[in-house]
């Protein structure tokens, strides 16, 4: 394995480094500049001691004391700390034996000077006065020397940092910057749900853990994206099943609901849950009714049961439900469509039993219109049958003829009141709509009368059970006839409305001879009909005058949806 070193280490190191490097520098001009600062003064005092070489020349024979003040500003200058440096160590050799050889001729100069030996001093002057130029120009070269040593280092330092810069940024580039951008392609990629990353090693450990996490972290990602693909691919699936079971269930309730269940309704039921299931056979045994018994597929001994739900509906058991080699079917959509079936069957037998109910509710009706209507005509006929014989016994013809036509007249009355009757229980629902069976209803009698009948229908879909539904046709026919017979009206409108606190209000209104004639019909047939129907629908049968003259047969109820057994 490579060996990493740390990334901030390095740049720590790198900036360490370039500190030394520019202090380094830095320090050399500074010292370079240092040691060149007194340069300029020993160039200036060594030019000076040649003119005052010269000068002792006219003073050398002079006794005043010019001389040894001349004297003392020449040693001043050459023994000056500016001239002494010539013999520093940072001074070449040359230069330090340079600078002693004019010590040492200046001593003999001074010498001259000193004893008026002005021959002497003239001869040895132009060469004391070439070794103080030489000076001059060893001191010139050093001088420039120095200032190119400094320029030298700048350059140096220059080119140094140049060099370190372009290193440095290469470097950064290749090994920091690249591997960066490598990583931030690997997050793009990721985030493109592309988790299959190789990134290349790195010198520095921070970039490699950065690597190596980011490959971690994709590897775990991609695992991670997979299961949750797998999940959600399995969720849906059960949620496509569940839906699938929802609708199936909806649809066999709704089929249950709209259906009346007998055993092709539950024949159908089964072969769809059949169907859905994958079984290769179902059977359904009601325990109170075998004839809706149902056996599909294969329910033979070949297969064992594979499932057995019970029907059962607030705890009463009603049959079994047995599923044969059957591929896996979740309990609770088993138990569903049993509980369905169940209440089906329950339904069933409460639709059963009200039937029954509502058709000796209605022989009741029947037997007591019958008695109410028929009742008095045959007694009137008994009585005239009475006094027949004892017309014929009499030999009274004309009694005898009176009588006959009375008894024919009651006759006619008793058969039309019973045709009467019969067709108003005879009247049949073609139409699930109300407002389509009172059209039809009325179309029926406009055949029977000149009167105009009018239909004025202002509700909204009420919801009526099938027995209000019948007493409301049968209670409107009856209103409807007797108008027709009874009130000698033009017009008779048949109005169904919207009344307060939620009822429903039905009312027949005529143009004819109103509530006067009433009271001559008050124990017919037909009124009695209608009061039991408006007792029945809940409300109460009322008789008013109407605004534009006649009569108007009202009743108000409140509706009431068909009740369920739940």
């Amino acid at each position: 394995m490579t060996r990493t070193k740390s990334l901030s280490a390095t740049v720590l190191s790198l900036i360490v480094t370039v500190i030394f490097i520019f202090g380094g520098l830095a320090a050399f001009s500074l010292i370079t500049l240092m040691y060149s600062v007194d340069d300029a003064k020993a160039i200036n005092a060594s030019g000076s001691l040649r003119m005052r070489s010269y000068q002792l020349i006219f003073l050398a024979n002079s006794e005043s004391g010019t001389l040894d003040k001349k004297i003392q500003e020449f040693e001043q200058i050459l023994y000056s700390d500016e001239l002494g440096k010539a013999r520093s160590w940072y001074n070449p050799q040359k230069l330090h034996q340079q600078y002693d050889q004019v010590m040492a001729s200046w001593q003999q100069m001074k010498r001259y000077a000193v004893n008026g030996n002005s021959r002497s001093y003239v001869n040895e002057v132009r060469q004391f006065v070439d070794q103080i130029d030489v000076l001059v120009a060893m001191l010139e070269q050093q001088a420039e020397n120095k200032i190119m040593l400094l320029l030298a280092s700048q350059l140096m330092g220059l080119f140094t940092v140049m060099g370190m810069g372009f290193w440095l940024m290469r470097g950064i580039s290749r090994r920091v910057l690249h591997p960066l951008q490598q990583l931030e392609n690997a997050a793009l990629s990721i985030s493109r749900r592309k988790f299959n990353l190789e990134l290349p090693s790195s010198d520095f450990h921070e970039l490699q853990t950065l690597s190596d996490t980011f490959e971690q972290t994709a590897r775990e990602l991609e695992s991670l994206y997979n299961n949750l693909e797998q999940q959600v691919e399995e969720k849906t699936q059960e949620l496509e099943q569940a839906n699938a079971g929802l609708l199936f269930l909806y649809q066999t309730s709704l089929w249950f609901h709209r259906d009346r269940l007998g055993s092709d309704t539950l024949t159908q039921a089964l072969d769809r849950l059949r169907r859905h299931s994958g079984a290769h056979g179902i059977q359904l045994m009601i325990d109170e009714r075998p004839d809706l018994d149902v056996a599909l597929g294969d329910t033979g001994q070949n297969g064992p049961i594979s499932t057995r739900e019970p029907l059962i509906f607030e705890q009463e058991r009603l049959g079994t439900l047995s599923l044969f080699g059957h591929q896996p079917l979740p309990p609770q959509m088993l138990h569903n469509f049993a509980i369905i079936v169940a209440r089906a069957v329950l339904l069933d037998r409460a639709s059963q039993q009200r039937e029954r109910l509502y058709l000796m509710e209605e022989r009741g009706t029947i037997a007591r219109e019958l008695h109410d209507s028929m009742g008095q005509v045959l007694a009137y006929m008994k009585i005239q049958t009475s006094l027949l014989k004892r017309a014929i016994s009499s030999g009274n013809d004309e009694l005898m003829e009176q009588t006959l036509g009375e008894i024919t007249s009651s006759t006619n009355q008793a058969y039309q009141q019973l045709r009467e009757l019969l067709s108003t229980f005879r009247l049949t629902i073609s139409e699930h709509d109300l407002q389509a069976s009172l059209e039809q209803m009325l179309a029926q009698l406009e055949s029977r009368t000149e009167c105009k009948l009018t239909l004025n229908y202002e509700l909204n879909s009420p919801s009526l059970s099938a027995q209000q539904h019948v007493h409301i046709l049968q209670l409107s026919r009856e209103a409807v006839l007797n108008a027709i017979k009874h009130s000698g009206a033009d017009t008779i409108t048949l109005r169904a409305c919207a009344a307060a606190d939620q009822q429903i209000e039905l009312s027949v209104c005529d143009t004819g001879v109103g509530i006067e004639n009433l009271k001559e019909r008050e124990n017919h047939f037909g009124i009695g009909i209608m009061h039991e129907r408006a007792r029945k629908l809940g409300g109460d049968l009322q008789f008013i005058p109407n605004t534009g003259g006649g009569l108007c047969v009202k009743v108000t109820f409140r509706p009431q949806e068909e009740t369920t057994h739940e």
